[in-house]
């Protein structure tokens, strides 16, 4: 999908990759669910509501979609893991 000019009020992979890590170093040794981690990077980095609704595909909104690729890059660094369906926890 083409990036529009609105999604540019989104911050990118990297930046939303270091808030969800800031969560996971804030609260050590828990895990957290997509939708908690797309909660506390929302209020840490205040994207707005307008922002959070830009559409992605079927029922993704974009932000779903990059925070995605960044729990995505994040485990391929081995800086997270998956702790169960749509879990991740800090890796040991």
């Amino acid at each position: 999908m083409a990036t529009s000019s609105s999604d540019s009020n989104l911050p990118s992979f990297n930046v939303l990759q270091e808030a969800l890590l800031l969560m996971f170093k804030t609260f050590p040794g828990q895990s957290f669910t997509n939708l908690e981690i797309e909660k506390f990077v929302v209020q840490e980095l205040g994207i707005s509501d307008d922002a959070q609704k830009i559409p992605r595909e079927k029922s993704r909104t974009e932000l779903q979609y990059r925070l995605a690729w960044a729990r995505t890059k994040a485990k391929g660094a081995g800086l997270i893991v998956r702790d169960g369906t749509k879990s991740w926890k800090s890796s040991p």
